[in-house]
């Protein structure tokens, strides 16, 4: 997919701002989440239709806007992510960690990990939970 200069930045800022980039691990094995958050559908709307993935409903509080989220896969995510990467500014490291970690994954479906790759995946885990922890570092 080719997307405009403009498209990426604008999509940066959102991330910068908006969006959450993470892996945690759950079940014995990675999760990577790319989101953008946002009270506007109608903007996640658009980058859902530029770049791919899904828009939902996620939580709606009384006397509060609803709130949505645009997600994709993590292999597309990490393709948007590299296009992504000299606009970004605040999440660059957390993007460039959830890169380097889709990219063990790639051909793997199904597949065990090998063991030289597993305290790779551990130490990208690991830095990317701490760029992202709050509070200070």
């Amino acid at each position: 997919m080719t997307w405009t200069e403009i498209d990426l930045a604008y999509l940066a800022g959102f991330v910068d701002g908006e969006g959450s980039i993470t892996i945690f691990r759950s079940g014995g094995r990675d999760h990577l989440r790319f989101d953008v958050y946002n009270t506007n559908q109608d903007i996640l709307l658009w980058i859902k239709g530029v770049f791919g993935g899904r828009v939902h409903k996620i939580r709606t509080r009384d006397g509060w806007k609803s709130e949505y989220v645009w997600q994709i896969g993590h292999q597309q995510a990490a393709n948007i992510l590299v296009s992504c990467l000299p606009y970004l500014k605040v999440k660059r490291l957390q993007a460039e960690i959830f890169i380097s970690h889709a990219a063990t994954s790639v051909g793997r479906v199904g597949k065990s990990i090998p063991a030289d790759i597993v305290p790779i995946r551990k130490a990208l885990v690991t830095e990317i939970q701490r760029l992202n922890k709050r509070g200070s570092l």
